[in-house]
């Protein structure tokens, strides 16, 4: 190689490296709208899949409403599960009031404590709060 050539070679590999470097650039810009492409359209699925969900889980619970255990053939163990359910949660509460000194709401069926006068949950009015229990003491 002749010291005339060096200028032109130096020049060409400089070129090159700009081109690779522009090439490799264009390449991860592309790579990472891939990848932010990728994640938006995962969470519109995502999105999307709750809400199909959240439906699903409403028309159950219309359907329930609507015919109870006297839904469907196709739908009587299910129906009965939630029946099974309800029942648990029911005495599970009733015998919650006997631990932590609750009552249950009424209206909604939530705990309560004992003395409040209005339900946290539903807003119905409880009795009033019970009379001191020792009506003797000064």
């Amino acid at each position: 190689m002749e010291m005339k050539d060096i200028p032109s070679k130096l020049s060409k590999l400089g070129d090159d490296v700009v081109s690779g470097a522009e090439s490799l650039a264009k390449g991860a810009l592309d790579g990472s709208k891939k990848v932010a492409d990728f994640i938006r359209l995962k969470g519109v699925i995502s999105q999307a899949e709750s809400r199909l969900n959240a439906a699903y889980i409403e028309i159950g619970k219309k359907y329930d409403e609507l015919y109870g255990l006297n839904g469907a053939p196709e739908f009587a163990e299910l129906l009965a599960q939630v029946a099974d359910a309800r029942a648990q949660i029911t005495r599970a509460r009733e015998a919650l009031t006997s631990v932590d000194s609750t009552a249950i709401c009424r209206g909604c069926g939530e705990p309560v404590l004992e003395g409040q006068r209005f339900c946290p949950h539903c807003g119905v009015r409880l009795s009033a709060a019970p009379a001191d229990k020792n009506p003797n003491k000064e």
